[in-house]
């Protein structure tokens, strides 16, 4: 699957070496090539739609070492002060148009696992996760998902 992300003739123009913005990063322990990051922000903003979709930093599709692969979506934001709405149209335009409508022949399959991850400056203490929690529930593939507030940096173990 990464061969055929990186071989396709749309999406290997957005692939991105690095999942960081503003000093805020997401990185991939032991990197090497069962990996690939997609930056779908570049994608909506190629397309001049005038009215860009909102959309996540990075989409991350990783290989697992047995079989299969993992999703997980990241959106990097380095300020305390973020749109509930804004955020969560993010995540939506990213699963159901990216993923699930426009290059569903490459990236809807059957992950193993799907991570939505919120990386940013922000204090996390318990009514910040509460409130993630509580923010909204996406359903992908059968699995319930919720968006996972992180803070600063993201480690994605291999």
């Amino acid at each position: 699957m990464i061969d055929k992300i990186k071989n396709d003739p749309v999406l290997t123009q957005f692939i991105k070496e690095f999942c960081c913005e503003n000093g805020i990063c997401a990185t991939i322990d032991d990197i090497d090539n069962s990996f690939v990051i997609l930056d779908p922000d570049e994608f909506y903003k190629s397309l001049k739609l005038g009215n860009t979709p909102a959309s996540v930093d990075c989409i991350i599709v990783q290989k697992c070492e047995n079989y299969g692969y993992n999703l997980i979506l990241v959106e990097l934001k380095n300020t305390n002060n973020f749109n509930s709405e804004n955020l969560i149209a993010k995540f939506e335009t990213s699963l159901q148009d990216f993923i699930s409508n426009r290059f569903k022949s490459v990236l809807n399959v059957n992950y193993n696992k799907v991570k939505l991850y919120f990386v940013s400056t922000l204090r996390i203490d318990n009514l910040t996760f509460e409130y993630f929690t509580n923010l909204k529930k996406f359903y992908f593939q059968e699995k319930k998902l919720i968006i996972q507030p992180v803070m600063r940096n993201l480690t994605i173990d291999k």
